[in-house]
């Protein structure tokens, strides 16, 4: 695992941790809400064949339950935020506006970069694959 998404990763934890249902949801929420958002940015534009990895990717991440379960995170986070005090939404929004920050520096640097730990060599072989 990638310094950046160990770090996004113990973050998720420490809010689930600390916090109640509200915090722990709205510190995961950002990673499906990107996908969602991108699959229905992309779907608008796709003209890929039925049965096209790429187009059956987009249609993963806009239709069904995967759909169904963003909007239904969306709505349980409004429901759970209710009755919230104003300094608790301002810390809902800060904890949204980390993650947010990680799941970018996720896709900059995982996917784009490629990056990996620095020292891979330091891991032993036996945490690092798996042997059949």
């Amino acid at each position: 695992m990638a310094n950046v998404k160990r770090s996004y990763t113990s973050f998720e934890l420490a809010r689930s941790w600390e916090g109640d249902l509200a915090e722990h949801l709205t510190a995961l929420l950002p990673c499906p809400i990107v996908y969602w958002e991108m699959g229905k940015h992309l779907k608008r534009q796709c003209k890929l064949p039925k049965g096209n990895m790429y187009r059956d990717w987009i249609e993963f991440y806009t239709v069904g339950w995967f759909d169904k379960t963003c909007k239904s995170l969306i709505k349980l986070i409004n429901d759970l935020t209710k009755n919230k005090t104003p300094k608790e939404l301002v810390r809902l929004e800060e904890i949204y506006a980390v993650s947010c920050n990680y799941e970018y520096l996720s896709w900059r640097d995982m996917y784009y970069k490629m990056e990996t730990w620095p020292i891979e060599d330091i891991f032993p072989k036996k945490f690092t694959t798996f042997e059949n």
